[in-house]
């Protein structure tokens, strides 16, 4: 007699809706998220962090992290 092995639960199907939904979630994080960085940017300029070190965080260029932030009031 063989034994039957049971099986996983497949994931409940999505509609159209709820991925609308989870992708307004995510653009809102995403907001949140770049807001938040835009500030550690201006909190570590305030107390003299150099521009190489932070473009390092970010994983950007000097030069690129100086023009994105610089344009912000950032400096």
């Amino acid at each position: 007699m063989r034994r039957r092995v049971g099986r996983e639960a497949k994931p409940k199907a999505r509609g159209v809706g709820d991925l609308v939904e989870h992708l307004r979630g995510l653009v809102t994080d995403r907001e949140a998220a770049t807001i938040a960085v835009d500030r550690e940017v201006a909190r570590l300029r305030r107390l003299g962090a150099p521009w190489p070190d932070i473009a390092a965080a970010l994983g950007v260029s000097r030069q690129a992290a100086r023009q994105k932030y610089n344009r912000r009031g950032l400096s």
